[in-house]
C-alpha cells in the first residue's frame, strides 16, 4: 500500500491533488489543520494536511462504477462496519468540521436519512443545519436580565478578554441603563490595567485594580449596590500550572463571582478541545466566542459548540468597542458555523461596512468612538 501526506490551503484544494496524483480509488486516511511557518517569509499560516493510500495491486478493471466501490470520501462505519457514501462526508469535510466528528456525523446521516443516487449537498447541508439549531444552547443576554451582574471573565492568552469586557460593560451601562465597576486583576500583561482603566474613563465607569484577593473582597465589598461588577482575570495557558491555582483561589475568595469563558475561533481542534477541559472546571455559566473575524474555518468550533453543547452568550466580531459583539442565538452560531468561507467572508464584510457607515445605536457611545480616534 502507498501512503502520502499532502498540504494544500484548504481541504478541496488537498482532495484535488490526491486525486491527480493517486486516483480515484484512494482512501483518506486522515485530515489535519495545522500551522507552519513559510521558510522564506516567516510568516505563519494555516494549512490542511491530507493523508491518503493507494493499494496498487487492489484495483479492478473489471468494475465499471469504481468510484461507487472505493469511494475517495469514504471511511469504515465504525457502527455497522460497511463503507459510508462519499457525499455527506465530503460536504462535512468541506465545511472543516474534523475527520472524527464527520465520519460520526456520516454515519447518523446515513442511517437517519438514507443515501442515494437522489442525495445533493444541498440536502446534507440541510439536514446538518437542522441537527445544529436541535443541539445547541445559549445563553440569554445579561443586559436583559433584571440580575446583579457579578462577573470574571477568563479565557487563554491573546483570546480577546479585555476588549470582550469593556463590550460587556458598555452593554450594561448603555444598554441596560446599569452603574458599575470594572476590575483589573492582570497583574502579568504590560499595559492591561492601563487599557481596562482607559475603557473605563471613556464610559465614565468606576476603575479598580486590587493586587490581591483580600482586596478584591473589599471591591466586592465597597460596590455591592451596583448593577454589576467585571472582573479581567490574567490570561495563561492552560498547560501552565500556575493557571489553576491563580482562578481556583479566585472564586474562592469570592464566592458569588460567575465566569465567562473566551473561546478563540481562530484555534484548531486539539487546541479547543484543551482550552474547553480546563475552564469547565471553574464556574462558567456561559462562553464567548471571539475572533471570529479571524478566520475564514470556523468548523472546529463545531464539535464544542454543538456536540458538547457549550452554552454560548456571545460572539465578538471584531475589536471595535462597543459595537463589534452579538448576544448569541441558534440561527446565528449555525449560520457562523456551517456557512461556505465564501459566504461568511461576504457576510463579515457586509456587516463591517454597515457598523462603519450606520450611526451607533447610543449616543453616550460617541466617546468611545472618539477614543479610537485620539
Amino acid at each position: 500500500m502507498r501512503i502520502k501526506r499532502f498540504e494544500a490551503p484548504d481541504t478541496t484544494t488537498a482532495l484535488q491533488m490526491v486525486r491527480a496524483e493517486l486516483g480515484e480509488d484512494a482512501v483518506i486516511l486522515d485530515t489535519t489543520r495545522k500551522r507552519t511557518k513559510d521558510p522564506e517569509t516567516g510568516r505563519v499560516r494555516t494549512v490542511m494536511e491530507v493523508t491518503a493510500a493507494i493499494d496498487p495491486g487492489g484495483r479492478s478493471t473489471s468494475n465499471p462504477h469504481p468510484r461507487q466501490a472505493a469511494s475517495l470520501y469514504a471511511r469504515p462505519d465504525p457502527f455497522s462496519g460497511r463503507e459510508l457514501h462519499s457525499l455527506p462526508l465530503d460536504v462535512f469535510c468541506r465545511l472543516g468540521i474534523g475527520t472524527a466528528v464527520g465520519r460520526r456525523l456520516a454515519s447518523l446521516f446515513e442511517s437517519s436519512v438514507g443515501v442515494d443516487s437522489r442525495t445533493t449537498p444541498a440536502m446534507v447541508h440541510a439536514w446538518l443545519v437542522r441537527y445544529g439549531l436541535s443541539r445547541i444552547r445559549t445563553v440569554p443576554d445579561m443586559a436583559c436580565s433584571p440580575k446583579a451582574v457579578r462577573l470574571a471573565v477568563i479565557g487563554p492568552t491573546g483570546s480577546g478578554k479585555t476588549t470582550t469586557l469593556a463590550k460587556i460593560a458598555a452593554r450594561l451601562k448603555y444598554d441596560a441603563g446599569r452603574n458599575g465597576v470594572l476590575v483589573c486583576m492582570d497583574g502579568y500583561r504590560i499595559g492591561a490595567e492601563a487599557q481596562l482603566r482607559t475603557y473605563a474613563e471613556y464610559m465614565d465607569i468606576a476603575f479598580e485594580a486590587p493586587r490581591n484577593h483580600g482586596e478584591l473582597s473589599r471591591v466586592f465589598s465597597r460596590y455591592r449596590d451596583d448593577g454589576f461588577i467585571l472582573v479581567d482575570t490574567p490570561g495563561r495557558s492552560p498547560w501552565d500550572p500556575r493557571a489553576h491555582d491563580e482562578l481556583a483561589g479566585l472564586f474562592r475568595a469570592v464566592p458569588v463571582l460567575d465566569a465567562m469563558a473566551v473561546l478563540p475561533a481562530v484555534m484548531k481542534s486539539e487546541d479547543l478541545e484543551n482550552v474547553v477541559s480546563f475552564y469547565t472546571q471553574f464556574p462558567v455559566s456561559g462562553w464567548i466566542i471571539s475572533k471570529v473575524d479571524e478566520t475564514r474555518s470556523p468548523g472546529p468550533l463545531f464539535p464544542p459548540v454543538v456536540e458538547k453543547g457549550l452554552p454560548i452568550s456571545y460572539v465578538t466580531t471584531g475589536q471595535r468597542v462597543p459595537e463589534e459583539i452579538e448576544p448569541a442565538t441558534p440561527q446565528g452560531l449555525v449560520r457562523l458555523l456551517l456557512s461556505p468561507p465564501q459566504t461568511l467572508c461576504r457576510e463579515r464584510a457586509n456587516a463591517q461596512m454597515t457598523a462603519t457607515t450606520q450611526p451607533l445605536r447610543k449616543t453616550d457611545y460617541n466617546a468611545i468612538a472618539a477614543m479610537r480616534m485620539s
